[in-house]
């Protein structure tokens, strides 16, 4: 199996604590053509009826920062396991920024997955939780369970940040870079 599992325990309060700032992140995917597009925030792209996206990083595993080049190194393992696992067209890089911090993570977005499924992807990948992107919310699911599809929703926003919301903007050159790096890691069809 490709990539590294992850083993370290994840507690739960630092979930609790760092909820209400993943709900208030912004999410960029790059779709087959290699097009930005945001997927929560400012404007996001309007979603296939019925559809859902789950997000997960393998960046920064138990919310412990790591090195630029070991983020890296977990990077090149998730989207070697993310090619190997899925087919192509049913996943896109998506990278999630804290538009306070600036603080962002690189991982995958998955078409249709069940939410179990994602949650044990999440879990393989030591993330504390994942984002589930659906018509008009995101959600934060918990990663602390068995994986079952009763995990924990811990936090609900809408997708469309309001127009009284901060418009945070994202530089295009960090939007560069950022696929840049995917490209550096694990050259991407597009």
């Amino acid at each position: 199996m490709v990539g590294e599992r992850f083993t370290g325990g994840m507690p739960r309060d630092r979930t609790d604590e760092l909820t209400s700032g993943w709900l208030a992140s912004i999410l960029v995917g790059w779709g087959s053509d290699a097009r930005t597009m945001v997927l929560a925030g400012p404007d996001p792209v309007e979603l296939v009826a019925g559809s859902t996206i789950h997000v997960f990083t393998s960046q920064d595993p138990g919310a412990v920062p790591q090195s630029p080049s070991r983020n890296k190194k977990l990077l090149r393992q998730l989207l070697a396991w993310i090619h190997e696992t899925v087919p192509g067209g049913s996943w896109m890089p998506v990278t999630g920024i804290d538009a306070q911090s600036g603080h962002f993570e690189q991982g995958v977005g998955v078409l249709n997955w069940s939410r179990s499924r994602a949650v044990k992807a999440g879990t393989r990948w030591g993330q504390l939780a994942i984002y589930e992107l659906c018509d008009k919310e995101l959600r934060v699911i918990s990663c602390l369970t068995d994986g079952e599809a009763s995990s924990t929703i811990t936090g609900v926003a809408p997708r469309k940040w309001p127009a009284e919301a901060s418009t945070a903007s994202i530089d295009p050159a960090m939007i560069e870079r950022w696929w840049d790096t995917y490209q550096q890691v694990w050259p991407l069809e597009g």
